[in-house]
């Protein structure tokens, strides 16, 4: 999947940080204009996809370069970053002042960006439970309705991988022989594959260094909040759309 382009616009470097935190488990790398001059060029030459911006900077002139990209790109999306605007601008939803949890931040996200409809995810894992948690929760779910998929047997991922063309795959990386690690090694040497979120039960410091080093999935550890089935779905969703 290619990354989205994504502009912040905001001299705040409190948001920058997080925006740049809040999107590191993706393919989408921000990029940061500091200044008003800075901001426009970026909108005008990059055609961006999403654009989080101070409302401070939403000048005349900000706003209608804006208003041309969407013009364009109807799916273009524009959040604020903190409360008010100083332009007539639509702004597609506002984050207010400090920044939210990375939960409620991903959540927030997922209401306001477009999704494939449906979403298809690929789970491979041999927990049964684990596959009837994922079906009995996504099942459920519209706008987008979402299609789950399971394989018990990590030697067979690789074929329905091809076959299903999920929008995400989520990967237990606990398997007899470290067979999830092989798989998820051999998912990083090749030059197209789905987003990744990795969920597993206790991972270690060095085993997210070792993960990090091979790819860039997103990790969620089985029992933390993040991986409660509403964190999961917000997840999977911003997966599907930055990569």
């Amino acid at each position: 999947m290619p990354p989205r382009k994504i502009i912040v616009f905001q001299d705040d470097e409190k948001w920058n940080h997080y925006l740049k935190e809040a999107f590191a488990d993706t393919v989408s790398i921000p990029s940061i204009a500091n200044s008003l001059e800075e901001g426009l060029r970026l909108i005008r030459q990059g055609c961006p996809d999403v654009v989080f911006l101070n409302p401070r900077f939403a000048t005349p002139q900000v706003a209608a370069a804006l208003q041309t990209n969407r013009a364009s790109n109807p799916d273009f999306r524009v959040f604020s970053l903190g409360n008010g605007s100083s332009a007539d601008y639509p702004f597609d939803g506002v984050f207010s002042d400090p920044p939210p949890s990375l939960h409620d931040f991903q959540k927030y996200l997922a209401h306001r960006i477009p999704l494939p409809d449906p979403l298809r995810i690929l789970l491979v894992d041999d927990d049964p439970k684990m596959g009837e948690l994922f079906e009995d929760y996504f099942e459920r779910r519209t706008q987008p309705i979402f299609v789950v998929e399971m394989v018990r047997d990590v030697n067979q991922a690789a074929e329905r991988l091809g076959e299903f063309s999920p929008h995400v795959l989520v990967l237990d990386l606990r398997w007899p022989e470290g067979a999830g690690r092989k798989f998820f090694r051999s998912l990083c040497s090749r030059s197209l594959t789905p987003p990744l979120l990795i969920l597993t039960d206790l991972i270690s410091a060095d085993e997210v260094i070792e993960l990090r080093g091979l790819g860039n999935p997103a990790i969620i550890e089985k029992s933390s909040q993040a991986g409660t089935m509403p964190a999961l779905s917000a997840l999977i969703k911003k997966l599907s759309y930055f990569g």
